[in-house]
């Protein structure tokens, strides 16, 4: 039973955009499942962003990537401090996807609200 156990899991190595692997047991669910179908666990769930906060990190604290680091996006937000906002291309794309609510925290949820 395990053998068939480990050959379900390499039978689909990658998850998909919409799809998460449960904290608890580790197996692939939906982004939006509260529990999982498998082990019965409660997902984290954490709240979701607001626009308005985002947007206004990016006006006042844009050098130092503050909006970014409110995302969840510690990594990028470094980046675009070293890079300075990528020479200002990654500064006038951030600003657009905030504009038109589109930029996303690390789970891949916009922050639209």
């Amino acid at each position: 039973m395990l053998s068939n156990e480990l050959e379900e899991q390499n039978i689909k190595e990658t998850i998909e955009k919409d799809e998460r692997y449960c904290s608890f047991c580790g197996k692939i669910i939906t982004k939006h499942d509260e529990i999982c179908e498998y082990c019965g666990a409660r997902q984290m769930m954490y709240p979701a962003k607001k626009w308005s906060t985002c947007l206004l990190l990016f006006i006042f604290l844009w050098e130092v990537g503050a909006h970014r680091f409110y995302a969840g996006k510690p990594i990028t937000a470094v980046l675009f401090i070293l890079t300075i906002g990528g020479a200002g291309i990654w500064w006038i794309i951030d600003l657009i996807m905030i504009l038109t609510k589109n930029f996303t925290d690390y789970q891949g949820r916009k922050i639209k609200s």
